[in-house]
């Protein structure tokens, strides 16, 4: 006589099995469209997760935009400055030169809604602006001119002016309304004394 039971017992361990693996294959399945989803999601790359990139940079550039300047004649270097759109409050800018071959005549405010304070220190100077409390007027700064900084050439050559991003403890910056800093990029500009 033939013995039904172990044909019934290994059913269901089959049926079990089969359980199992439409269970599992149905989370795999699951996982990988949940992953396939956030994928899709995502730029493809960092280019196309930034539709415009600006930013926020102090520039300088001479009086009269020629990179070449007499001996004889003070040079003015102009900063000018962007935002990014927010309104600024403050700045702290940093300004390299060859302390050999020039003398800081002085540095001059060329945004009224500010109040500028220079520091010369040895081949640099470094200069605050900050927002005068009687200005209710959003401060956005679009290549907006901030300051003129006068030297008196000693020599000829071609020489370097740098805005520093820092120095020592000083920091290049700019402060909003809301007192979150803004690291702008710098700048820097040869120029030929003759």
């Amino acid at each position: 006589m033939v013995h039904m039971e172990p044909q019934t017992g290994n059913k269901n361990k089959v049926l079990y099995f089969l359980i199992i693996i439409i269970i599992f294959l149905t989370l795999t399945a699951f996982l990988f469209w949940l992953f396939k989803q956030n994928k899709n999601s995502l730029p493809k790359n960092e280019e196309e997760s930034i539709v415009e990139k600006k930013t926020a940079f102090f520039k300088i550039r001479t009086e009269n935009n020629l990179l070449r300047s007499a001996k004889d004649n003070d040079l003015s270097l102009l900063i000018e400055a962007d935002s990014d759109n927010k309104d600024i409050s403050g700045a702290d800018i940093i300004l390299l030169y060859d302390k050999n071959s020039f003398q800081l005549v002085r540095v001059e405010e060329e945004d009224k809604d500010f109040n500028l304070v220079s520091l010369p220190k040895e081949g640099c100077v470094i200069f605050t602006l900050n927002k005068l409390l009687q200005k209710k007027t959003p401060a956005i700064w679009k290549e907006k001119l901030l300051a003129k900084v006068i030297f008196k050439p000693l020599k000829t050559g071609r020489f370097l002016f740098s805005i520093k991003s820092s120095l020592g403890k000083e920091k290049t910056q700019m402060v909003d309304v809301n007192n979150q800093i803004i690291i702008p990029e710098v700048d820097e500009q040869t120029i030929e004394i003759y």
